[in-house]
């Protein structure tokens, strides 16, 4: 688990990762892949940068979905009258 809000869920195993912003969990199908010396701390500011780097885009993405949803909210309550 990386961050608070957004937060990006990180499977190494199967990559079914998702990003949970606050009560929803949406799907993150990019591949995250840290070598096993990351992992085991042996190289901690390069781990540090890559997870920064993955949260950044997740960010990014969850920014971009609520972008996505406040617009389809306003067009989908604009009434038009054909004549």
């Amino acid at each position: 688990m990386i961050g608070e809000d957004p937060q990006l869920i990180v499977n190494l195993k199967n990559q079914e990762n998702y990003i949970k912003v606050q009560q929803k969990k949406i799907p993150y199908r990019r591949v995250i892949s840290l070598s096993s010396d990351l992992l085991a701390e042996k190289r901690e500011n390069v781990l540090n940068t890559a997870v920064q780097h993955y949260y950044r885009q997740a960010c990014a993405v969850a920014e971009g979905m609520a972008a996505a949803e406040e617009y389809r909210s306003r067009v989908n309550t604009t009434v038009r009258e054909r004549k």
